[in-house]
């Protein structure tokens, strides 16, 4: 007989024996319903899914480094490597999609560092641009070429010297694009 069983056998005698008032219930399960209201209830922040999306670009670097014998992806192929059909470092071969689109937009550009007129550092820097910081005026994206001021950007640079990497991630603060997000090694 399977351990869990006798473990709930075994509670449940206890119980009685104890003098339990109410029966216990051991593995709640909610119906698929319940589970659908409560993801329709849950408000989704742009903000909050671009850091899902970032943490998924991180995931998907270090599982490259893996296979790739501690290497990661240039900056400017980084993209192609991690959804190239059948890698599956990123879910469906693609980048997810960008939270501040209307529409399923996925990046499918490499934006490059130093890129003009910003202040985002670049992996060689020796301390990033640091979160909060305003990029100017954003936009919201329209295709699937992003820039630095591009809100839902995932912006991604590696120093092979160094073997480390800055990853940003662009976020909305009222009109402005702003460095919501962070992630070096």
């Amino acid at each position: 007989m399977p351990r869990s069983i006798l473990f709930a056998l075994g509670f449940s005698l206890s119980c009685l024996l104890l003098g339990c008032s109410r029966p216990l219930a051991f593995f709640p399960t909610p119906s698929q319903q319940a589970l659908e209201a409560i993801q329709q209830e849950a408000p989704s922040d742009p903000n909050e899914e671009l850091g899902a999306n970032l943490r998924a670009f991180h995931m998907a670097l270090e599982m490259y480094a893996v296979d790739h014998a501690g290497n990661y992806p240039a900056a400017e192929t980084a993209l192609k490597a991690l959804t190239h059909q059948g890698t599956y470092y990123m879910a469906n071969d693609q980048m997810p999609p960008n939270p501040f689109s209307t529409y399923e937009l996925h990046q499918s550009n490499a934006i490059r560092l130093p890129a003009s007129n910003s202040p985002l550092k670049p992996a060689t820097a020796t301390t990033p641009t640091p979160k909060g910081t305003r990029l100017g005026p954003g936009k919201v994206p329209h295709n699937s070429l992003h820039d630095v001021t591009t809100f839902g950007a995932i912006v991604y640079d590696y120093d092979p010297a160094r073997a480390s990497y800055v990853i940003y991630g662009i976020g909305k603060q009222g009109d402005d694009a702003v460095v919501t997000y962070v992630i070096t090694r």
